[in-house]
Parts: structure tokens; C-alpha cells; sequence
């Protein structure tokens, strides 16, 4: 199936929208984390190790998973803007926000190949999109694949895509940083997947 390539207009519409998700995910984290931080200030070892045994457990419609400590859920708006089902993001030393968000989809891919073609649909119009991996995946024991990109001119942002089809429903778990500081939470990614559970 091909999808039309969309026209300059839209592609500026798109572009925009992307960093309005990326300012506001950043404002949110930044608001929450600060106030986090006033309410409960962490001084000793003892009260952070506590901390990391009773990590929040986010629930959604058919799945659930770990918030890793330092993270705060994405806000409603955000996550509608996103059509997003579920998220939570961390903001980096540095300033930069990377963001988890689960979007689930009625649609069925048939194989791998219009599983690709359907989660791919979209990003692939991005300005300077280029995949740079593509292999098969497992989470929570369910087969799915994961789709590594970046895109965007100047400052790049990379997404990892994981894509599970599911109970009639496809699973799509999105992380997305600024490519120079997506490896340096790529720990706190494998944790978010590790306990990722479908119900």
C-alpha cells in the first residue's frame, strides 16, 4: 500500500507539531520534576533505594508498566496531541525531555511487512527521516519488530519505535529523544521495557 507524499504545508504543519510536543513534554516534565522535588526532597541513600523498589506501575487499557524514578507522566493534553494512550518522560541534565508513550491501534497487520509499512506510515514523511535499524523483538513475550530512526534538520530527533500486535490490536511503544542524548537514558528504556506487561 502506498500513502501519498504529503505536500510542503503539511510537512511544515507536521514539523511544527513536533516541537510543540517536544517544548510542551519538556515545560511538563520541568513543572512536575521541580515540583517533585520541593514536596519531597531525597537526602539520604536509604530513602532512594525505597524509592526504587516501589516504582510507580502505570496502567492502561490491556497493558501496564514501570515509571522509572526521575520520570513524570505526560499530561492529558499532551498525550492528545500525541493520540497517545499513555506516557511519561524524563528531562535530561542538559535540558533535552526524552518521552515513553504507548499508542494502541485497532488496526491487525497480516506479517512483519504491513506491520512495518503501518507504524511507518507517518514518520517516514519527516523531514531527513532515515531508518537506521530494523529487527525482531519480543516484549513480554509477544513477537513485534523495532524500527530505530531519526529526522529533522539541524538538531536531530531519534525515535525508537516497538511495534506488537496483540489480542487484535497493534501495541506501538515510542521513545524520543534529541539523537545526541537518546543513548544516555537507553538504561532507564530497557527498564520500561522489561516491565512492560500486556493484560
Amino acid at each position: 500500500m502506498t500513502y501519498p507524499k504529503p505536500k510542503p504545508k503539511s510537512r511544515l504543519i507536521l514539523i511544527l507539531l513536533v516541537l510543540l510536543l517536544v517544548v510542551g513534554g519538556a515545560f511538563f516534565i520541568y513543572k512536575s520534576k521541580s515540583r517533585s522535588t520541593t514536596n519531597n526532597p531525597t537526602t539520604t541513600q536509604d530513602n532512594k533505594d525505597s524509592k526504587s523498589l516501589n516504582q510507580e506501575t502505570i496502567e492502561g487499557n490491556g497493558f501496564s508498566y514501570a515509571k522509572p524514578e526521575g520520570w513524570a507522566k505526560l499530561s492529558s493534553e499532551l498525550l492528545k496531541a500525541q493520540q497517545a494512550d499513555s506516557g511519561i518522560g524524563h528531562t535530561n541534565p542538559g535540558g533535552s525531555v526524552v518521552t515513553f508513550v504507548v499508542k494502541v491501534l485497532s488496526s491487525t497487520p497480516a506479517n512483519d511487512t504491513e506491520l512495518k509499512n503501518a507504524v511507518l506510515a507517518a514518520p517516514k514523511y519527516l523531514p531527513g527521516f532515515e531508518l537506521i535499524t530494523s529487527e525482531s523483538i519480543k516484549v513480554n513475550d509477544k513477537s513485534g519488530q523495532r524500527f530505530s530512526y531519526r529526522f529533522g534538520e539541524g538538531i536531530k530527533t531519534k525515535q525508537e519505535l516497538n511495534a506488537v500486535v496483540f489480542n487484535k490490536k497493534t501495541y506501538v511503544l515510542l521513545f524520543s529523544s534529541v539523537e545526541i542524548d537518546f543513548d544516555e537514558r537507553k538504561p532507564d528504556m530497557a527498564k520500561i521495557l522489561n516491565s512492560f506487561n500486556f493484560k
